[in-house]
C-alpha cells in the first residue's frame, strides 16, 4: 500500500508520551550551572532584573501552564518565623500568585501541577551569555486581592456638585512649558478631582485645595493650591492594555501653606526621584521606605509608616476606585500597567485620606529620595505609582505643550 498506514499505532504513542515527559523536565546541568552562577551573583537588583523579564515574558504561559495560578509577578521570597508569622525576606523570585496553596500532603515531587522551584533564563554576565536560575514563591491571592484606592490628609477638595474629599500632597514639582513656568503640588487625581466620571479623559482643573487642621478639621484658610488640567486619566473600561495613571498638579497658590502640608518637603539633590526599577532594587536591597502619611488624618498622631517592598507590579494590576457613571457611584477596576506593592510593617496602616502621600527613601542628612506615589491598599499592602512614571510626560495624558516636570524642594 503507497504511503503505508495513516493510523498511529502504539510504538508513536509511547514516543510522544516519553518525549513529553523528557521535555517537562529541565536538563540537570544547565539547572546545576544556572544555580551555582545565580548565587554567585552577589547583585541583588540584578536578580530581581532577572525576575521581572520572566514575569513579563513568560507571565501568560506559566499562568496557563498552573490551574491554581492567577499571576505571575516578580517579587521577594516570603517565609514563616518561629512563631509563625509570615516574614518578608530581601530574595528576589517569581512570585506565583494562587487562589489557594496546597497543603503538602496534596503535592509530591514530580506533580505536573506543583511550581518549579525554579526558572531558567540566560543573561549576559562577564562578557558571556549564561544560563541564571531565579526561585519562585507561591503566595496566596488574599494578600493581593480587595486593594482599593485610598482617596475619596493634608489638603480637601469641594467640586460644586459634590461632597468634599481629602488626601495628601506628595512633593512640589515644577512644571516648565512653552506658557512659562509655575510650582505645584503633585498628588493622585482622585485627590486633585474627586468624584471623577468613569472615563472621563479630560482631567478637571480650577477647583481650590485647602488646609485641614491638627484635628483633620477642614479651614477655609488660606488657599493652599487650584488643580489643573494636567495629569493623568482614570479609565474604568477594565482593560488592563489601556492603563491609567492616577496622577495631577495643582499650582501653589501660598507657598508657606503648601510647605506645611506637602510630605517631601526636603529632596535629595543628588538623587530626587528614584529613576529606574533597578535603582528601584538596589533600594530595596539596603533601605527601608517610608510612607509618608498626613499627621492629621485621623484621630492620633501617626507619623511615617514604616514598609518594604513586596512586589514589583510589572504587568497590569487593578485597584477598585469608587467613581461616577450616569451620576450615581460605583466601584470599578481601574488598571494600572506597573505599581509598587509594598508591605507596611507596623499599624496603623495606610486609610482613606492617605492617597497622593509620598513613598520615600530616608536618608542620613535628613533629605529624602522619592520613590512613588502612594494611591491605594488594603491592610498592610500599599500600592504607589513608582517615581520613573510620574515625571515621564509620555505617560501622562493632559498637559501644556513643551511640558517638562521636575520635583522640587519647598
Amino acid at each position: 500500500m503507497r504511503g503505508g498506514s495513516s493510523k498511529k499505532g502504539p510504538p508513536q504513542r509511547n514516543w510522544a508520551g516519553e518525549a513529553e515527559a523528557q521535555s517537562l523536565v529541565l536538563h540537570p546541568a544547565v539547572l546545576g550551572q544556572a544555580i551555582e552562577n545565580s548565587r554567585a551573583l552577589a547583585d541583588d537588583a540584578a536578580r530581581m532584573e532577572l525576575a521581572r523579564e520572566i514575569a513579563l515574558a513568560r507571565g501568560p504561559e506559566l499562568t496557563l501552564a498552573y490551574r491554581s495560578v492567577v499571576m505571575v509577578q516578580p517579587g521577594y521570597r516570603k517565609t514563616r518565623g518561629h512563631d509563625g508569622r509570615e516574614q518578608l525576606t530581601r530574595e528576589p523570585c517569581v512570585v506565583f500568585v494562587v487562589r489557594r496553596k496546597w497543603a503538602r500532603s496534596r503535592t509530591a515531587e514530580g506533580d505536573l501541577q506543583c511550581v518549579p522551584k525554579w526558572l531558567i533564563t540566560f543573561a549576559e554576565h562577564a562578557g558571556q551569555r549564561l544560563p541564571f536560575a531565579v526561585p519562585t514563591d507561591v503566595q496566596e491571592m488574599a494578600g493581593f486581592s480587595g486593594a482599593r484606592a485610598h482617596g475619596p490628609g493634608s489638603v480637601w477638595v469641594q467640586p460644586s456638585e459634590g461632597s468634599w474629599e481629602h488626601g495628601a500632597a506628595a512633593c512640589a514639582v515644577r512644571l516648565d512649558s512653552d506658557e512659562g513656568s509655575q510650582v505645584c503640588l503633585l498628588s493622585a487625581q482622585h485627590v486633585f478631582t474627586p468624584s471623577a466620571q468613569v472615563d472621563g479623559l479630560e482631567v478637571q482643573g480650577g477647583l481650590h485645595a485647602w488646609p485641614l487642621d491638627a484635628e483633620g478639621q477642614q479651614l477655609g484658610s488660606p488657599m493652599v493650591a487650584t488643580s489643573l488640567p494636567v495629569g493623568g486619566v482614570l479609565r474604568g473600561d477594565e482593560n488592563p492594555y489601556r492603563p491609567s495613571l492616577d496622577v495631577q498638579l495643582a499650582r501653589i497658590e501660598n507657598e508657606d501653606a503648601a510647605r506645611s502640608i506637602v510630605g517631601a518637603r526636603r529632596l535629595d539633590p543628588a538623587e530626587p526621584w528614584v529613576r529606574t526599577p533597578r535603582r528601584l532594587a538596589e533600594l530595596a536591597a539596603i533601605r527601608w521606605f517610608h510612607l509618608l502619611v498626613p499627621d492629621n488624618n485621623g484621630p492620633a498622631a501617626r507619623g511615617p509608616l514604616q514598609a518594604q517592598l513586596d512586589t514589583c507590579m510589572a504587568l497590569p494590576y487593578a485597584l477598585d476606585y469608587p467613581l461616577r457613571r450616569g451620576g450615581q457611584f460605583v466601584w470599578v477596576k481601574v488598571y494600572h500597567d506597573e505599581l509598587l506593592k509594598l508591605r507596611v510593617e507596623q499599624q496603623p496602616y495606610p486609610e482613606a485620606g492617605d492617597s497622593g502621600c509620598a513613598v520615600v527613601v530616608k536618608n542620613s542628612d535628613g533629605s529624602v529620595t522619592l520613590a512613588g506615589l502612594y494611591i491605594g491598599g488594603g491592610g498592610s499592602a500599599a500600592y504607589a505609582i513608582p517615581a520613573w512614571h510620574l515625571f515621564n510626560t509620555d505617560r501622562w495624558w493632559q498637559y501644556p505643550q513643551g511640558a517638562r516636570i521636575e520635583p522640587v524642594s519647598i
